[in-house]
Formats: C-alpha cells, sequence, structure tokens
C-alpha cells in the first residue's frame, strides 16, 4: 500500500503597490525640459567669457598667435591707467543714463496718451513704433547724413526757411546728436512695453479708483459748510441718515425768526434718499425769486430733479459736456502731432529716395522735386554695382531659423519655470537674464578664435548659433511670463489622458499661449534682423547681411543721399512690415505677461 502526497497549494501572489520614483529622479524628470536651453547658453556665452578672462592675464597677439607668456595683471595695469579709456567709459555712462531716462519718460507719456481712446489710436500707434522697426545701421545713416548733415541736412534746411543758425550738429554737440538718436529709435519700445502694462490693468479697480480717490479726499477735507436754512422735507432722511448728535430740531429759518443765522445740519451726507427739490424752486428763472432772500439750497446746475425712488442723474447737456471732456480729443490730437513727428524721419527718408542726387542735396530741402527710381535702380546693381539680393536672402535665413530655434528651447525652458517650476527656479531665470548684461564684445575674441580653427568664419549658421543665444534670454523671460497664465488644470487633464511632454506643449500650451509666442517671435526677429557686430565680425562674402550690405554704401566722392535713403528703405521694409502686421499681437502678447 502506497500513500499519494500532495503538493502544497501555492498562494496567490500578493499585489505589490507600485514602485514610486525616487525624489532625485523626479527632480531630474523636472529639470529636463530646463537643460538644453541652460547648456546651450553656458556653452555659448559663458564659456567664451572664461575664456576671455584666461586670455585677459597674457601677452597674446593675434597675429602672432604661437608667441604667447603669461602677464599676470600687466594688461589691467595699462588699461586702468590709460586716459582715454576712462573718458570713454563716462561717456558712456552719461550716453546711457541720459538715453534710458528720456527714453523711459517719453514712452511713458506716449503710452497714456495711446491708453485713451481716441479717432486714429490705431495709425498713431503705427507711427510711433516706426522707429524702433528701422534697422539701427539705416537709422544711424539717417541721422548723420539726412538730418544732421550742415550742409543739406533737414534740421538746417528748416531752420534756413526761419531764417535761424546752421550749425554742424555732430561737431559742436556731438553726444547730444547721438543721445537724440537712440531716443527716437528707443523710445517706441519703452512706450510699447509701458502700453501693455496699462492695457493689462484690471477695468473694475480703474473704475473704482476715482471713486476711492475722492472718499480719501473727502475724509482729509475739513467739515462743510453747514446748510444756512433747512431743507425742505429732509426730517425722516435727516432722522436715518444723521446723528442724533448732528440733526438740531427747533431751529427757525425765517429771516425775522430768532436763530435764524444757526445752521440746523452740521454736515450732510453726500446722498439723501428723502430730499427732493422744493417744487417752486427747482427750475430758477433768469430773474430774481420772491423767496430768494430766504437764501434756500437749490439744485446745482445740470442737476435733473430726482424722481421718487430714482437715482441722480446729470442733464443732457452736462452728459455731452462730460462725454466731450473724456473723449480726449486735445490729448488725441497731442497724440497725433508725436506721432508725427516720431514719424518724420522716416517720411523724409522715404520722399529722398524717390529724388535724384542733385535734389536729395539741396538747403533748404526740395519738397517738389522730380521724382525718379535712380536710387533703387543703383542699389539693385543696374549701375554695376553688387546684388543685394545674397545679403537679403542670408539675413532672411539667419532671422527665421534663429527664431525658430529659439522657440523649440524656451517653450520647454518656459514651461520648466513657470508650469512645473524647478527648485530655485527664480535663481535660474536671473542667470538667463544676467546673460544679456554682459557686452557681446566680452566673448567676441574667443568665439572669433574659435571660428577661425574651426573653419566657421564666413558661415552662415554660426550667425544662426550666436543669434539664438542673444534672444534667448528674452524669449525665456518672455515666455515665463506667457506660461503663467495656462491653467494647470488643462495640463493635468492631458497628462492624465497620456499626453508626453511635446505632445502638451505643442497641442495645449501653444495655443493658449499664441500671442506671447507671437510677440516673443516678432522680438527675435527684430533683433536678429537688426544685429550687426556679429556679422561684420564673422562674415566677409558668402555669408554677409543686410546691415553690413548697407555699411559700403558710404563713400568720400560724389552724392549718394538717394542712395543710401533708398537701400536704408528697402533693407528695414521686412521690419517694418513685420511690426506693422502684428503690432496687436505685440501689445497682446506683451500684456498677457512681459510687465506681469
Amino acid at each position: 500500500m502506497t500513500a499519494t502526497t500532495t503538493a502544497p497549494v501555492a498562494a496567490p501572489p500578493t499585489p505589490t503597490a507600485p514602485r514610486r520614483p525616487s525624489p532625485r529622479l523626479r527632480a531630474w524628470v523636472t529639470r529636463a525640459p530646463l537643460l538644453p536651453a541652460l547648456i546651450f547658453m553656458i556653452a555659448v556665452t559663458q564659456l567664451p567669457f572664461v575664456a576671455t578672462l584666461v586670455i585677459s592675464f597674457f601677452d597674446w597677439n593675434s597675429l602672432y598667435p604661437d608667441a604667447r607668456h603669461f602677464a599676470g595683471f600687466e594688461n589691467y595695469q595699462e588699461v586702468l591707467t590709460d586716459a582715454a579709456l576712462r573718458k570713454s567709459v563716462w561717456t558712456t555712462i552719461l550716453l546711457t543714463v541720459a538715453v534710458v531716462l528720456a527714453s523711459l519718460v517719453l514712452g511713458l507719456l506716449l503710452a497714456l496718451l495711446l491708453d485713451r481712446k481716441f479717432r486714429g489710436r490705431g495709425i498713431v500707434r503705427t507711427l510711433l513704433i516706426a522707429p524702433f522697426l528701422v534697422v539701427p545701421v539705416a537709422a544711424a545713416l539717417l541721422w548723420k547724413h539726412v538730418l544732421y548733415n550742415p550742409e543739406y541736412g533737414l534740421l538746417n534746411g528748416l531752420l534756413h526757411y526761419v531764417g535761424g543758425p546752421q550749425p554742424d550738429w555732430i561737431s559742436e554737440t556731438p553726444l547730444l546728436a547721438v543721445e537724440a538718436s537712440l531716443v527716437w529709435q528707443w523710445t517706441p519700445f519703452m512706450m510699447l512695453i509701458l502700453l501693455a502694462g496699462l492695457q493689462s490693468r484690471d477695468q473694475q479697480q480703474l473704475e473704482a479708483a476715482p471713486r476711492r480717490r475722492r472718499q480719501r479726499l473727502a475724509d482729509l477735507r475739513p467739515p462743510d459748510p453747514a446748510a444756512p436754512a433747512p431743507l425742505p422735507r429732509t426730517g425722516r432722511a435727516a432722522r436715518l441718515d444723521l446723528h442724533r448728535a448732528e440733526l438740531r430740531r427747533g431751529v427757525h429759518h425765517h429771516l425775522r425768526r430768532p436763530g435764524h443765522r444757526q445752521p440746523p445740519l452740521h454736515r450732510l451726507p453726500d446722498l439723501l434718499p428723502g430730499p427732493r427739490e422744493r417744487p417752486r424752486l427747482g427750475r430758477r428763472r433768469p430773474g430774481r425769486h420772491r423767496l430768494d432772500h430766504h437764501r434756500d439750497l437749490r439744485p446745482a446746475r445740470g442737476v435733473v430733479p430726482v424722481p421718487r425712488g430714482g437715482v441722480p442723474r446729470m442733464s443732457s447737456i452736462a452728459v455731452r459736456t462730460r462725454g466731450r471732456f473724456r473723449s480726449g480729443a486735445g490729448l488725441g490730437l497731442v497724440a497725433w502731432l508725436a506721432g508725427i513727428v516720431f514719424f518724420l524721419p522716416i517720411a523724409w527718408m522715404a520722399l529722398t529716395s524717390f529724388h535724384s542726387e542733385a535734389d536729395a542735396a539741396t538747403n533748404p530741402p526740395s519738397f517738389t522735386a522730380a521724382l525718379t527710381l535712380d536710387g533703387y535702380r543703383e542699389f539693385f546693381g543696374a549701375g554695376g554695382g553688387a546684388s543685394p539680393w545674397p545679403a537679403l536672402i542670408n539675413s532672411a535665413v539667419a532671422s527665421v531659423a534663429s527664431t525658430l530655434l529659439v522657440l523649440v528651447l524656451a517653450l520647454p525652458a518656459a514651461y520648466a519655470l513657470s508650469i512645473r517650476p524647478v527648485k530655485k527656479w527664480t535663481d535660474v531665470l536671473f542667470f538667463f537674464l544676467s546673460t544679456k548684461m554682459l557686452p557681446v564684445v566680452a566673448g567676441l575674441l574667443p568665439i572669433y578664435l574659435f571660428a577661425k580653427n574651426t573653419d566657421m568664419l564666413d558661415n552662415i549658421w554660426l550667425l544662426v548659433i550666436l543669434y539664438t543665444s542673444m534672444n534667448l534670454p528674452i524669449a525665456v523671460w518672455m515666455m515665463q511670463s506667457f506660461l503663467a497664465e495656462v491653467p494647470v488644470a488643462i495640463i493635468e487633464a492631458a497628462r492624465v489622458d497620456g499626453a508626453k511632454l511635446p505632445t502638451i506643449l505643442a497641442r495645449v500650451v501653444a495655443p493658449i499661449a499664441l500671442p506671447g509666442i507671437a510677440a516673443t517671435s516678432l522680438i527675435c526677429f527684430i533683433f536678429s534682423w537688426n544685429e550687426l557686430l556679429f556679422a561684420r565680425v564673422l562674415t566677409g562674402v558668402v555669408a554677409e547681411t543686410a546691415p553690413v550690405f548697407l555699411t559700403g554704401f558710404i563713400t568720400s566722392q560724389g552724392l549718394f543721399l538717394a542712395k543710401v535713403c533708398a537701400a536704408s528703405l528697402v533693407i528695414s521694409l521686412p521690419v517694418l512690415a513685420a511690426g506693422f502686421a502684428a503690432q496687436d499681437k505685440l501689445v497682446q502678447g506683451l500684456s498677457l505677461g512681459a510687465v506681469k
């Protein structure tokens, strides 16, 4: 007989809770969207600066790169004892402070004017932002040769009409001349930022502000003089609205009664619901009323009798007068004048571009000279000169490609700094902003040496990388504020549905923050198109950009004014067209987050 044994039945496995990621892993997941932009900025901006710092301690001539030795602080000693350097630093400080303060004050005044509604406000805003959209090289040539020239400049031409002096602006007042041109160009940008801040204010708080201000003034004001006589039919209202100590009973109001001079009411409240206009004294006739000697209170001019149970209202004449006052017709006229003044140099540049060289260089200026296209023909190479199309194409490729790369890097970084903020995100944001405080020339020499050793000189893609590093801090700063307005609940719902970060950014965040993305793209495109220093140092013929091409029009022989004006207008036209077409998006995008 054999015994059978049964194997014990294994117990079912107990369900185990899913392993939660470690805090360190969650931290790295949170930082992951930020890392590409951060690494890019460190590599392109900080490493060249460190290399510049190291080179500053060596005696190193770039013409003889192999002959170098350690010099210590000799370079710093030589620089700090240079009187010309100290003078240039002091001049730069004066120039910067004067331009920033003047642009800030004028920009605030213009923003306050544009914050009011008047006829043609959109046209005035277009006229005012035009100087900011002009290429800086074109603006410099415009002010130097078209406006400041002592022989045929517009300023001296206008002074010639009134018999004024003919000064040499650049030679006699060089600092003031440069400040005026910079203020003209940067005031519109200040105006846009401040206007966006004004238009992003809460309208309910703005409407309540005058009432609060009047109430504070009423609290500070001494008590109003008492009524010289009792108001008719105010007994019940006085008992309800006035304190018992402020109500005097039994005071006579007739002239021949004793105690007439004693006021029955110490202080009237702002509104008594009970009082009504005295029937016979409501509408005063031109002549003196027979009861005027009683000195009863009359309603103020423009006030209509209050119906029982109604609220006070103004007469139609008062409403129309107040409406005309609030419409700001006078301030609208001031805004129009400011817009015309700011746009006048650009209008004169456009008119001069259609003149012949002889008509363009006249004093006083010839407003009715014959129009011609000779300046544009010479610009486009009809006279045997170089064609501007390669330079224009290079500028377009560098500006568009760098703007797209900026958006690719800035959108995830802004997401990590606003929606899912990393630890010490304010320090990271300050790092991005601090890179804009570093002068471009501080890292230009190492970048040039790197490009020379890697055969990247005169390469358009090197400009794309440098333009991206130039605009990425501004884009991260602006888009961080824009993305902070995106509701977190929508992003959490998309994450619950299984959407990954690229899908969330492309299908959830981007459509909501579209005005901010448009404003950021426009700013980056403008700054990339207008850049001159990198393109001037690092390019030659193949990757020459439009601003560099424009600098080749200045010659020491013959007249070139109409040709320069035509070239400046053509090179500034893409930025002017983009700015005029997207100015609403620009103001709307800035008001969404850039000033909050």
